[in-house]
């Protein structure tokens, strides 16, 4: 043997012991995860909806907007004990928090009333909406079926304060009917409000019109139209038949169909009407405050800001006393969180640690704070979290946080 081919046969066992050194190990497979099976059909069932249903509704309809209220999990009786372990382990907070994760900002769907995951012998009742049910394919049925709970709604366009068509009006709705009360904003105009599909605001109730009535603008002023069989009342006053009259004022009360009645039938919208803030013109004379007169305060000025469990802002403390419930108040909860009572509590004053809070004798569902039922009145401090009516197993606790003004 050459001198040659006796180096190459010394070099090859190091040459490959060198290339094996260096080759990486492999990868050991993920063990498999106590609720891999709920989890994978859930994260499915909504990336399906997000990349495949609701573009093909948008292929007609492109400015609905999906209103999403609840995901249902069914399951065949051999996934119902992990089933019922998953519901037991994760509180419903943490389900909701899990399904906003999986759907992020998404523009198509709106989670403002989403109340998060529910078995299918627990589904919260907000009324009628629409159940898009997961297809399957044929053969064997999964182990578990995700169904999502919701209405498609047509967007209306974002607030546009230099739009020659609405002058720096903002109309901030309140809807109450039999799907429950929702709240809504309306920029441009005109708008069509009823129940027909077309309608930019629709409402449900058994004597509101498919087009009701409609809102317009014109030279600085917004004016209401009944276009209706049963007709329209504002403020209490009947609007006369196919006549347009002026919304005056700050706030008013529209009611569909009649004078006063269960809005499931005749469904009510607050208005409140809000100028937009015009930049100053370096050609105005400005207002000059003399030392010896006493500054107006604005009765508008931002006292607090409630956020709901995922840091997304529910509205903003402009006055007092302010008061948080079901039906009329300064902030309406969503349907979804049926235990809350018509006036639940209010926000009597601040102090500098927080909000001194009144809680009604009629919320007798209650309200915690750090897990604590609280009594009549209690201080809720800034960056703490309460629960509305946790004492109610029927529907979930709604969870508020006080944010300081900044």
């Amino acid at each position: 043997m050459s001198f040659l081919a006796n180096i190459l046969q010394w070099l090859l066992p190091v040459t490959e012991q060198v290339t094996n050194s260096t080759e990486k190990p492999p990868e050991k497979p993920r063990p498999a995860r106590k609720f891999d099976a709920i989890r994978s059909a859930v994260e499915d069932r909504l990336h399906y909806l997000i990349g495949v249903e609701i573009p093909e509704h948008r292929e007609i309809a492109e400015k609905d907007v999906l209103h999403m209220y609840y995901v249902e999990i069914e399951c065949e009786a051999c996934g119902a004990e992990l089933l019922t372990s998953f519901f037991k382990e994760f509180n419903p907070v943490a389900r909701k928090d899990w399904l906003r994760g999986i759907i992020g900002l998404n523009g198509l769907v709106n989670l403002d009333y989403f109340s998060g995951v529910h078995s299918k012998a627990d589904l919260p009742d907000v009324g009628t909406l629409d159940k898009h049910e997961q297809m399957l394919s044929q053969g064997s049925l999964p182990d578990y079926r995700v169904h999502i709970h919701g209405r498609w709604v047509q967007s209306l366009p974002v607030r546009d304060t230099q739009s020659a068509d609405n002058n720096g009006f903002m109309l901030k709705l309140t809807i109450h009917d039999e799907l429950g009360t929702r709240h809504e904003g309306v920029s441009r105009y005109p708008i069509k409000i009823g129940r027909g599909a077309d309608c930019a605001l629709q409402v449900s109730g058994r004597y509101s019109s498919r087009d009701h009535c409609r809102l317009s603008f014109d030279a600085g002023k917004i004016y209401l139209e009944d276009r209706s069989k049963y007709g329209t009342w504002l403020d209490g006053v009947r609007v006369p038949e196919k006549t347009s009259v002026e919304l005056k004022g700050s706030r008013c009360l529209l009611k569909l169909g009649m004078r006063e009645g269960e809005v499931s039938d005749y469904p009510e919208i607050e208005f409140e009407i809000e100028r937009a803030a015009y930049s100053h013109s370096d050609t105005l004379t400005p207002i000059i405050q003399q030392a010896d007169i006493t500054p107006v305060i604005s009765s508008k000025a931002l006292m607090a800001v409630l956020v709901d469990a995922s840091g997304n802002e529910l509205c903003e403390v402009t006055k007092l006393p302010f008061s948080i419930g079901r039906i009329g108040c300064d902030y309406t909860t969503p349907p979804i969180h049926a235990g809350i009572s018509g006036k639940h509590l209010s926000i009597e004053s601040f102090t500098d640690s927080g909000a001194e809070v009144t809680h009604q004798a009629s919320s007798k569902n209650g309200t915690a704070l750090n897990d604590c039922l609280q009594p009549s009145s209690f201080n809720w401090p800034f960056g703490s979290e309460i629960a509305l009516a946790p004492k109610w197993d029927k529907a979930p606790a709604m969870r508020i946080t006080l944010k300081r003004a900044e």
